[in-house]
């Protein structure tokens, strides 16, 4: 039977490492390959009668990670892509957040000191200078 890829999935690990592994089956066992981004190492095969799982640890590239089972009755493939969260800086988060409500206060200053300095020549009641 041809090769067919029942499942392909990318896990943590308590290190904050991570691993994609791929299972295939075909008749015969298909040979497993991983493809994508560099420097990832190999570890793993395991071989269960007809289904063969083969792990790629310590992904450390974002990207598309490919894998292929070939036997002489033919190929198939599965792919994840894994993209790891990164949190922001907490200083640029700062600066994100205070440096636009500086200038809001600055501009909120400027146009109450216009309205208030405006106002101060215009009072009808008020006894005129001599």
């Amino acid at each position: 039977a041809a090769p067919r890829i029942i499942n392909i999935t990318v896990s943590s690990s308590r290190d904050h490492t991570f691993q994609a592994r791929c299972t295939a089956e075909g008749e015969p066992a298909p040979a497993l390959s991983w493809s994508g981004p560099p420097d990832s190492s190999l570890s793993s095969s395991s071989i269960s009668g007809h289904r063969v799982t083969r792990e790629l640890r310590s992904l450390s590239h974002d990207g598309k990670y490919t894998c292929t089972a070939v036997n002489s009755h033919g190929r198939a493939e599965g792919a994840v892509y894994f993209y790891r969260f990164r949190a922001s800086d907490s200083s640029s988060f700062m600066v994100l957040i205070f440096v636009p409500l500086a200038v809001k206060v600055v501009v909120l200053l400027v146009i109450l000191s216009f309205t208030f300095f405006s106002r101060e020549g215009q009072c009808p009641d008020c006894p005129s200078s001599p």
